[in-house]
């Protein structure tokens, strides 16, 4: 999965990160914090997914449905 960032400045930032983490110049709860502060949440990414997918369905309510809102 692409990983997303939360500004293009921060994806910088993060990548410049990734590449110390690998070479062991920052540790891995360092490395996790530079994660939380740079990257999109899952749970934005997930919620932003059901949003689009539902936006683009339209749904009509059944007559039965209808007949008793009325």
């Amino acid at each position: 999965m692409k990983k997303r960032y939360q500004s293009e400045i921060l994806g910088v930032i993060h990548q410049d990160a990734q590449a110390m983490f690998k070479v062991g110049a920052i540790s891995e709860a360092r490395m996790r914090e530079y994660d939380r502060d740079c990257l999109v949440p899952e749970t934005s990414l997930a919620q932003t997914t059901k949003r689009s997918g539902a936006s683009s369905i339209p749904v009509k309510p059944s007559r039965a449905y209808a007949s008793k809102a009325n």
